[in-house]
């Protein structure tokens, strides 16, 4: 009998941009949702491990209604990187599916108009590997939160 192996890639199709941007977070929303016609707001904060500080830090994420699979990430936390490969970067547009190469350049270009901004790349390779783990800990982070939601609900 031959053994079958299933072999599933979490977020196989994401795109990230990543944005050195020097200004505050809410600042640069702002300017996305200018630049783009969109809403993004900012949403529960996003807890992952620095690996040499092995401490837990929270990032900011911010989500659109408009754009469930787009959402944007703070690399900084009190000057402590998400990402600590990629310390000149300060936020990173994520889309969780996958992003034509249209959608790509449109969201480049206008971030690029935005005044400030001193560069805007799509990362790929072993970067994408790290958000593809980013996305499956922020979705069992909010399964936990549905979870604790659920039992604080029911009186438990």
């Amino acid at each position: 009998m031959a053994k079958i192996k299933l072999d599933i890639v979490p977020y196989a199709e994401i795109g990230v941009i990543a944005v050195c941007a020097p200004m505050r977070d809410y600042r640069f929303i702002w300017h996305i949702n200018n630049h783009l016609q969109v809403s993004y707001t900012q949403d529960v904060p996003f807890n992952w491990p620095h690996p040499k500080l092995k401490q837990t830090f929270d990032y900011a994420v911010f989500r659109c209604n408009e754009h469930p699979d787009i959402l944007v990430l703070n690399n900084r936390n009190e000057n402590v990187q998400m990402i600590p490969a990629l310390p000149t970067i300060d936020f990173f547009v994520v889309f969780s599916e996958e992003m034509s190469g249209d959608d790509a350049e449109k969201w480049i270009s206008e971030i690029r108009s935005i005044q400030g901004i001193t560069l805007v790349t799509q990362l790929s390779g072993k970067h994408l590997d790290e958000f593809r783990q980013i996305l499956s800990e922020m979705e069992f982070q909010q399964m936990q939160r549905n979870k604790e939601e659920k039992q604080k609900n029911r009186g438990y």
